[in-house]
């Protein structure tokens, strides 16, 4: 999987997201929400490792984002389920992060 990171500085003030595992996911699955249907395992990893990501990189001064955190957060989506609102994908699809376009018919 590739997980593609775009920055931009912007003009808003800093503001520290949870760094808690589940409220990551939290907010991995509101993303996929509001595009996609199901909850589909692979896309939501992907969301996900970025959310993981987003709040390292925001992290106050009282938590400093480790390793161990890191491994930790990717064990507890491992042990997700379909129970937890995932669907395991059957096969191993590429994602894309756009979506496709026709191509442009000059003549039309």
């Amino acid at each position: 999987m590739d997980l593609v990171l775009i920055c931009q500085k912007q003009a808003q003030p800093f503001t520290a997201l949870s760094h808690a595992p589940v409220d990551c996911l939290e907010r991995a699955q509101r993303v996929v929400g509001h595009y996609a249907h199901n909850g589909n395992r692979s896309l939501v990893y992907l969301h996900f490792v970025g959310e993981l990501l987003r709040s390292a990189s925001c992290a106050g001064n009282d938590w400093t984002p480790s390793q161990e955190w890191f491994l930790s957060a990717l064990q507890m989506f491992e042990g997700l389920t379909l129970h937890d609102g995932l669907e395991t994908p059957v096969s191993a699809v590429q994602l894309t992060l756009f979506e496709r376009k026709e191509p442009y018919d000059a003549d039309s």
